[in-house]
């Protein structure tokens, strides 16, 4: 298993290659926009796809597990959606190309103070582990310790699951140094003073997954999954075609995971 590790820190330190400013919420935007603009990751790269309201309020109110049965092209209706509502969520409302800081896989963070305790740093990954952990016994599996290790200004940590067939599957998380605001938007779920962990172009916490995985279960389930024993004030970005829903296909839209709800890039005309 520690060969499992290895190989999953090999792969998170393989994707790793400023001073934040008060954010003020826009009515105007979804939820999932004002995160990626709070949390400065969109890099100008996001935009709200304009939906009828209907469809806003059926997406909002679908959980966001219910998203593993997305097909890939959507040419399916989702959610028992119309073809037409359907085809507001097609990846070609979104830009040409993501790129940049909305192209990676990332976590964002605003922890309050209070919760941070001496190391935010080690607190956050204390707080991935213990969640995958308990998200791995929901799934049937056996969690093993996670392995943490400091490099390239990273805290990375890997944590396993053993199966049947022993195969290596799991998480790995690297998180940097955050920074301490005293402005904290409290929309975020935080308190005013907290520690921000960014995903902005200098700045990138991320997430990685096993090849493996997608062989036993949808990623983007695992982390709705994961996330309902996460903090509300933790948000997992997801990019385009970078988060597999079974073994073939990704998510084609970008979105963000928290609570156990999926938030998406959509507001009502």
């Amino acid at each position: 298993m520690r060969t499992f590790y290895l190989l999953l820190l090999a792969g998170v330190i393989a994707l790793s290659g400023c001073a934040s400013k008060p954010y003020v919420y826009d009515p105007g935007s979804s939820m999932a926009m004002n995160i990626a603009l709070a949390g400065d990751f969109d890099d100008n790269k996001l935009k709200d796809v304009v939906v009828p309201e209907d469809t806003v309020s059926s997406i909002r109110t679908t959980k966001g597990v219910a998203a593993a049965s997305m097909a890939a092209g959507y040419s399916i209706p989702l959610f028992g959606l119309s073809s037409p509502a359907m085809a507001a969520l097609n990846l070609l409302q979104w830009s040409l190309q993501v790129e940049g800081p909305a192209a990676k896989r990332s976590i964002t963070a605003w922890m309050p103070k209070e919760v941070a305790g001496d190391d935010p740093v080690a607190t956050l990954n204390a707080l991935f582990e213990d969640a995958v952990h308990k998200t791995a016994i929901e799934y049937g599996y056996a969690p093993e310790n996670g392995y943490a290790k400091p490099k390239h200004g990273y805290q990375y940590l890997a944590v396993g699951f053993s199966n049947p067939k022993n195969m290596p599957i799991g998480m790995g998380v690297a998180i940097r140094k955050p920074e301490a605001l005293s402005h904290t938007p409290l929309f975020t779920g935080s308190t005013t003073e907290s520690y921000f962990f960014q995903s902005d172009k200098a700045m990138h916490n991320f997430y990685v997954f096993n090849d493996e995985n997608r062989k036993h279960f949808s990623e983007l389930g695992l982390l709705v999954a994961l996330s309902k024993k996460l903090p509300k004030w933790i948000y997992i970005y997801v990019p385009p075609k970078k988060v597999y829903i079974n073994e073939k296909d990704t998510v084609e839209f970008p979105l963000i995971v928290s609570g156990g709800e999926i938030l998406y890039f959509i507001k009502p005309t």
